[in-house]
């Protein structure tokens, strides 16, 4: 059940949102009607809506973490149900990596493989790169890829700072990026910032969980208002940086 700060600002979101109706920019218009709600685009595959609390079979119950400095066990049902991205974010990411015809997709944060398997999905073919520091949930997520057919994906153990570098050097550019890890406002906007130089002319950077917190939506509000980004445009649980110079800058929150 959503806390009551995070309904205030759900709410505070909703009534500075655009519809449908008042998206003036064709190419937003189009980007509403085919990534966002998927009109005359491919069908979210049954097995990307059924896998996001599917787990390997022998799969560990639980997983260890190293949380504020105290080992502490989780369930994997449960990083999977609270941790995993929504299954109409999933689909929209599965929509947006076919729309962009990405060939090159990279991923920070990935948590139990199942937001990178539904990017693999829109896009078969691609390359995707998924970086995450914990080796329990990496080869869970590794054991889920292969399950699921998907041998293009790479993941990579490390911190973000230390792995992002060689990756965006040797693999970039990147049509598709999709920074789903450390919630932090500091970090957002350093990876943010390194990534930049790595999209290609045509590439989406994507920030899940917009409004987390405080110190994620003032990430969001710097990114949204950088001019190197030509447009935004956000839902509640995710913003969506443009660099194509073909856009005239602007930020628009949508209405879902």
């Amino acid at each position: 059940m959503p806390s009551l700060k995070m309904l205030i600002r759900y709410l505070d979101y909703m009534f500075r949102a655009r519809g449908p109706f008042r998206l003036h920019s064709p190419y937003v218009f189009q980007f509403y009607q085919k990534v966002l709600k998927g009109k005359t685009m491919p069908h979210f595959p049954a097995y990307c809506r059924d896998m996001r609390m599917r787990l390997p079979e022998g799969a560990s119950v639980f997983l260890r973490e190293l949380s504020q400095g105290l080992n502490r066990r989780r369930g994997l049902h449960s990083i999977a149900r609270k941790e995993s991205v929504s299954k109409r974010d999933a689909a929209i990411l599965f929509r947006l990596a076919h729309f962009l015809r990405a060939k090159n997709v990279l991923e920070l944060g990935t948590c139990l493989g199942y937001s990178a398997i539904c990017l693999a999905s829109g896009a078969p073919g691609a390359k995707v790169w998924s970086i995450d520091g914990d080796r329990g949930r990496l080869e869970i997520a590794r054991r889920r890829a292969l399950e699921a057919g998907f041998s293009g994906i790479a993941f990579k153990e490390g911190r973000f700072r230390d792995v992002l570098p060689t990756v965006l050097r040797e693999q970039g550019p990147f049509e598709l990026v999709f920074i789903d890890g450390d919630h932090k406002e500091e970090e957002t906007l350093y990876l943010a910032e390194q990534i930049r130089p790595s999209l290609s002319s045509n590439g989406v950077m994507v920030i899940h969980d917009i409004h987390h917190s405080a110190a994620m939506r003032r990430a969001w509000h710097f990114l949204n208002q950088n001019p190197e980004y030509s447009l935004s445009i956000s839902t509640f649980s995710m913003g969506f940086l443009f660099v194509s110079s073909d856009f005239q800058k602007q930020y628009i929150p949508i209405r879902m």
